[in-house]
């Protein structure tokens, strides 16, 4: 998370929306073109070869301790449709997969949890 003047936004907010965006001061990596911010020290999930998603999606995440880790992807109603990664991992960077074929174009959730910790990427899928 980001804290801003007492106000928290999460990593994935969009940058436009905040009020007063010209005074932040981003610590870590921003990508201006995807529109994500990476805090140095927190978790992340990203969906590597962009989005929408067609055919095979590549996952780019990080964890920050060692603990059964969660991706799994969610339709638009909330229920899970693919369990990406179910182990335990310890904590760092890490790399996965998941076809898309045979799944309906739509929106859908990718989730990463991680201990205490939730992140929730919305994604579209089309063929």
């Amino acid at each position: 998370m980001v804290k801003l003047d007492s106000v928290i936004y999460t990593a994935s907010t969009n940058i436009e929306t905040l009020p007063d965006s010209s005074n932040i001061k981003i610590i870590g990596e921003c990508n201006i073109e995807n529109r994500t911010i990476e805090i140095n020290g927190t978790p992340s999930l990203k969906v590597i070869n962009g989005n929408p998603i067609e055919g095979t999606a590549n996952i780019d995440f990080t964890i920050m301790s060692d603990e059964l880790t969660t991706i799994n992807l969610f339709n638009s109603l909330g229920e899970k449709i693919l369990v990406v990664v179910n182990q335990n991992l310890k904590a760092g960077s890490y790399y996965a997969t998941f076809d898309s074929k045979g799944l309906p174009s739509g929106n859908y959730f990718l989730t990463l949890e991680n201990g205490i910790n939730l992140l929730i990427v919305p994604i579209s899928l089309i063929h």
